[in-house]
């Protein structure tokens, strides 16, 4: 699938950020990194994008992230991505 193929290119450029190296990698740890920073992430601008008393535009910025992180190349997309290739998806 498209999706996936996607995935995989962004986790292959996470991994490069971080200087780690496939053959050092363990790909438990990486899908429940990746889940957990996914988790805080999003509800974390979800909150910002539903708070009332925030400004108009900083509503709005909050929710172009929250659409962003939701994408077929978003870091929840790639944290479902990652959990299912593990074979450990809670």
């Amino acid at each position: 699938m498209v999706q996936d193929v996607a995935a995989r290119q962004v986790a292959e450029q996470v991994r490069k950020g971080f200087g780690l190296q496939l053959s050092t990698m363990e790909p438990v740890r990486l899908a429940w990194f990746l889940a957990v920073r996914a988790l805080d992430d999003l509800s974390d601008w979800i909150r910002q994008a539903l708070d009332l008393d925030a400004e108009a535009a900083d509503r709005g910025r909050a929710a172009r992230i929250v659409r962003g992180l939701v994408s077929p190349v978003g870091l929840v997309t790639l944290a479902h991505a990652a959990l299912r290739d593990s074979d450990r998806r809670p």
